[in-house]
């Protein structure tokens, strides 16, 4: 991937869902630093800290002489981590779809979700992050195979209304579609409206209305919060079963 937009430090904080409290840059007449606070830094972000190579100072401080980074540099030095981490979401999800389906098993003699499917797309994805477009909708349409699609049957979907409601549930739908249909088919009103709605499904995931194509890291928030809002999807499920 070839990215030639430079990453201010501030822009990639934020990116990379680390929250800055208060920060403040600082010359010496050679050299700009940039002075930044945050609180209770989760071990995963202070790994990639420690990998931007940003001095950590006492109090919840931290330095970098660095004001600019390159993504693809960024990427490479970072990539193991969300690496890590999508693998962790996936072990999460296959374990709470495999007790969803033996609750579901024990009231309506079938399964809600195909774990055949899980499987094959774990195989697929376990590991894999997505780093632009095209590796992104790849990744949609796989989840939604084994998520929404493996929840219907001839043609209508089982699973109960409430959850079809669910943020996560209409997020997913809504990207997935506007990506394999055309939506000028049924007309402009319609076309704008599910614009509408995919923007606020972007919004939802990665306070932007639509990914960068420019910027890997809106691709990878926008699959690890999928993930992640999966897993909290499959728990309300879960609550309802007992």
């Amino acid at each position: 991937m070839n990215i030639l937009q430079e990453y201010e430090i501030e822009d990639l904080l934020n990116d990379l869902g680390i929250e800055v409290e208060d920060s403040a840059r600082i010359s010496d007449g050679e050299l700009t630093y940039f002075i930044f606070s945050v609180s209770n830094l989760e071990a995963d972000k202070e790994e990639i800290v420690e990998k931007l190579e940003i001095n950590k100072w006492p109090n919840g401080l931290y330095c970098s002489s660095n004001i600019n980074y390159n993504p693809n540099e960024i990427l490479e030095l970072i990539k193991p981590i969300y690496m890590a981490q999508e693998q962790y979401l996936w072990e999460i999800i296959i374990k709470k779809a495999h007790l969803i389906n033996e609750k579901h098993l024990e009231k309506t003699r079938f399964h809600l979700f195909d774990l055949n499917d899980f499987i094959v797309t774990i195989l697929k994805w376990n590991g894999k992050i997505a780093t632009q477009k095209s590796e992104f909708y790849d990744f949609i349409i796989d989840f939604n195979i084994i998520i929404r699609f493996s929840c219907k049957k001839e043609g209508n979907f089982t699973i109960d209304k409430k959850y079809s409601e669910h943020p996560f549930w209409g997020d997913l739908a809504i990207i997935r579609n506007s990506y394999v249909h055309a939506p000028k088919e049924r007309g402009v009103n319609f076309a704008i409206n599910r614009a509408k709605r995919e923007k606020k499904a972007f919004k939802n995931l990665i306070d932007k209305e639509s990914p960068d194509p420019n910027l890997p890291f809106d691709f990878i928030k926008s699959q690890i919060n999928l993930l992640e809002n999966c897993i909290e999807f499959l728990d309300n499920m879960l609550e309802d079963y007992g």
